[in-house]
């Protein structure tokens, strides 16, 4: 085939796994293979307790000394010790306090319509908070 398939510029990002991190290459619009390192590092304010970070990209690098580069910046990575934030528990926040505290703010903010605020308030009252109350009561 030739034409536009010939010249068409790659969007998709190769990735090649590793213990602990992984590399990702990609071609620049000028041809340059470039290359950066991502890596999961422990994040207490997420769910899973896990977030992705990444490495600037890098040019020049074959991938003989961008696995090198990757077991030494991942040595320095496991050293570091993680930032714990708190979180909404910590501070004791819960959906009745949010209602009562915040909810009216957020919504004129937000700048919804009455008939929109009169179907969330009647979901609060009628679906939500009962069922809050009854679990927090047992």
């Amino acid at each position: 085939m030739a034409g536009a398939f010939t010249k068409r510029k790659e969007k998709r990002v190769n990735v090649t796994t590793y213990q602990e991190g992984w590399i990702e290459w990609k071609v620049k619009s000028n041809g340059r293979r470039t290359c950066r390192f991502r890596y999961w590092v422990p994040d207490g304010t997420k769910p899973n307790g896990w977030r992705k970070a990444a490495e600037a990209w890098k040019e020049g690098l074959t991938a003989k000394s961008a696995k090198k580069e990757l077991r030494e910046f991942m040595a320095t990575v496991a050293t570091q010790r993680p930032i714990v934030a708190e979180t909404s528990k910590t501070k004791g926040l819960t959906l009745t306090g949010f209602v009562e505290s915040h909810l009216e703010q957020y919504q004129k903010n937000r700048g919804l319509k009455e008939s929109t605020l009169d179907s969330h308030a009647a979901n609060l009252k009628n679906h939500i908070l009962p069922r809050v109350w009854n679990y927090t009561n047992l």
